[in-house]
């Protein structure tokens, strides 16, 4: 990010941080931000949140604080008190879902009226013809294979595991179905050994994390989310914006951007049963397939496009500095 945002002419400084030295950090950011004079300081995430809001406060200059997920962000009792500091001194709060907003102001006394709702926002590209093709050919993925995909860091949350197990039982009436897992993480071993428990070691396909995600979601014929707790799911917005039929499991800020038989199919997280009958019912009936794909991408162009986003923004900076 850092090489991307220089080519982009936008100055960077990489701050070093220790786990556990969040006040000395605080204070280097203090100093940094008093160097550079800026209007608003916006942090993002639990670390940023919390020491940038006391840098920003010994700076004497305003701040909002962004949430992106509650597994990180709120699953401990000191995380949460630190929140609760934090949403003192900032400014504003700002979760990326209805969901996050809630889980902040019960489980960290966030007040309502300083939280604030911006949906993330992805751009919007154009369709590349030849993407599917070659993203097919790079993985062995025939032109004849129903090919599931799913995008995510690999922990025990995101419920690849549940997936895989989908896919084993949606095989026995899908038998050309494959599934594409792309990305990194602690669980890669752990889901690779569970392919070949399942005897699916030519059905399950890994592939690091890269930076052609759009290229392959042009390569899957269902996009499927089956995560046991959510923020919101940028990887599912970018898959209705690409036309690609999406499901997902109801664990939050998911079903704030799919409505069951409208935009995507719903199913609870944890249930590899229930996620198999929605896989085999997107395989056999390519009407919903088409009716879920338009109507999902209308859906993801209008309320979650990256102008979007960053006219909400622009407008809360103002609010803020004003």
């Amino acid at each position: 990010m850092h090489d991307r945002l220089r080519e982009c002419d936008v100055l960077c400084e990489i701050v070093s941080y220790r786990p556990r030295s969040d006040l000395i950090l605080a204070y280097r950011l203090a100093r940094l931000i008093e160097k550079t004079n800026p209007d608003v300081v916006h942090c993002h995430c639990f670390t940023m949140n919390v020491a940038g809001a006391l840098a920003s406060a010994l700076a004497g200059v305003p701040s909002i604080g962004t949430v992106h997920g509650a597994i990180y962000d709120l699953d401990k009792r000191l995380r949460r008190l630190a929140y609760r500091v934090a949403g003192r001194l900032h400014r504003r709060m700002v979760t990326v879902s209805n969901y996050l907003r809630d889980e902040l102001r019960l489980r960290a006394a966030v007040p309502s009226d300083k939280i604030e709702v911006v949906y993330n926002g992805v751009p919007v590209g154009e369709p590349n013809p030849g993407a599917a093709a070659r993203i097919r050919a790079e993985f062995g993925l025939g032109a004849a294979d129903f090919v599931v995909g799913s995008v995510g860091m690999l922990r025990p949350e995101k419920g690849h595991s549940d997936l895989i197990d989908a896919i084993a039982v949606a095989r026995n009436r899908v038998p050309e179905m494959k599934l594409l897992l792309v990305g990194d993480g602690r669980c890669r071993d752990d889901l690779q050994r569970r392919a070949q428990a399942r005897m699916l070691n030519g059905a399950v396909r890994f592939c690091p994390a890269r930076g052609d995600v759009p290229s392959i979601l042009e390569a899957l014929d269902v996009f499927a989310l089956p995560s046991h707790t959510e923020g919101l799911s940028i990887a599912t917005i970018e898959a209705m914006t690409r036309g690609r039929p999406v499901i997902v499991t109801d664990c939050g800020g998911p079903t704030e951007i799919v409505t069951h038989e409208v935009t995507g199919l719903v199913v609870p997280p944890c249930d590899p049963s229930a996620m198999a009958e929605a896989l085999v019912r997107m395989a056999s009936d390519s009407r919903l397939r088409a009716c879920l794909s338009a109507n999902g991408r209308a859906r993801a162009l209008e309320s979650f496009s990256l102008q979007r986003m960053l006219r909400h923004y622009d407008r809360l900076y103002e609010e803020v500095v004003a």
